[in-house]
C-alpha cells in the first residue's frame, strides 16, 4: 500500500499522525518528507481545469465544518467509507 499526503506544516498534527498509525497498523512504513516548491498554474492549465469542471454533470458541495466532521468521524472509525459519505453532498447540474 502506498499513500501520498500533501499538506502544510501546520497540518502535521498529533491527530494526523494517529491517523497514519491507524491506516498502516501492523505494517512497516517508510516516510519520506520533502519540501514542495509551489507550482504556479499557467493560464492554459487554469482554463482547462475550469472547462473540465464546467462540463461535468455533477459537483460536490461540502462546507469546511462538514469536511471537518467527516474527518473526525473517519479518525474515530476508519471503517467509514469516505467516498460514500461524499456522495451525500453530490449536486447534479
Amino acid at each position: 500500500m502506498q499513500a501520498t499526503y500533501q499538506l502544510n506544516e501546520s497540518e502535521l498534527t498529533y491527530q494526523f499522525l494517529q491517523g497514519l498509525k491507524k491506516t498502516f497498523r501492523g505494517k512497516k512504513v517508510k516516510i519520506l518528507i520533502k519540501e514542495e516548491k509551489p507550482h504556479e498554474m499557467t493560464q492554459e492549465e487554469f482554463e482547462n481545469m475550469v472547462a473540465t469542471a464546467q462540463a461535468s454533470d455533477h459537483a460536490y458541495s461540502v462546507s469546511g465544518e462538514q469536511w471537518d466532521q467527516l474527518l473526525t468521524q473517519y479518525e474515530a472509525d476508519d471503517s467509514i467509507n469516505v467516498a460514500e459519505e461524499l456522495q451525500k453532498h453530490r449536486i447534479e447540474r
